[in-house]
């Protein structure tokens, strides 16, 4: 899957999942939109879209191995992580 088409799929998740960011569209498919910061992910939002992302691309997050900071930190690092992990 083309990491376009993974960005993409990532932003309708997010809005399925966080609907009333629909006005923020356009930051969710840039590279450096921050989950928390431009987006206002709080720590159950995270784990909410974790389990949705899950859901959707057939993919285990491990929580020993895996940085969540460094992955849930912006739209770049979550796309990078999902394509790294679907491409295997």
């Amino acid at each position: 899957m083309i990491t376009s088409n993974i960005k993409e799929q990532l932003a309708l998740i997010i809005l399925d999942t966080f609907p009333h960011l629909e006005e923020l569209k356009d930051l969710l498919t840039n590279d450096e939109t921050k989950l928390a910061a431009d987006l206002q992910m709080d720590s159950f939002s995270i784990i909410s879209l974790q389990v949705s992302i899950e859901d959707n691309f057939g993919l285990f997050f491990d929580p020993i191995e895996d940085d969540f900071v460094e992955i849930f930190c912006t739209i770049g690092s979550l796309t990078n992580y999902i394509s790294s992990k679907i491409e295997v």
